[in-house]
């Protein structure tokens, strides 16, 4: 095979790939963490739970991937309140759903707000938990 065909070739495949992933992507929901869907979020708890301005933390996707049509989701919410700690405010569970039922149709997002919980560390870091793994 000549480079000319080879390139020609690469080319094609790399293109039909591109083409299968901007696809599949349409189709699939968002992503948990995204400004878009945390909006979506942060207006739904605003309107139904009567919250003025909202801080989410620990966000993490429970199931669902990067070409699902569903993903399931959780973080931890408090309202903002001035001249307050972020630690000292009160930190509830929020579950929320991010589904595309149609392709190319608008993302429904449901929030259910659970119960008060303190508010979670953030993980280690890779160094420290290596550090804790050798000295401990």
């Amino acid at each position: 095979m000549t480079a000319r065909v080879s390139l020609i070739l690469g080319f094609v495949i790399l293109a039909a790939l591109g083409g299968i992933g901007a696809y599949m992507h349409r189709i699939a929901a968002p992503g948990c963490d995204t400004d878009r869907v945390l909006d979506r979020v942060s207006d739904e708890l605003r309107a139904n739970s009567h919250f003025d301005s909202v801080l989410l933390h620990s966000v993490t996707t429970q199931t669902g991937g990067f070409f699902s049509a569903t993903q399931e989701c959780s973080a931890q919410v408090t309202e903002i309140r001035g001249n307050a700690s972020i630690s000292d405010l009160p930190w509830r569970a929020v579950h929320y759903r991010v589904a595309r039922p149609v392709r190319s149709g608008p993302v429904i997002v449901t929030v259910a707000l659970g119960d008060q919980e303190p508010l979670a560390p953030e993980p280690p870091s890779f160094w420290q938990r290596l550090w804790g793994y050798l000295m401990g």
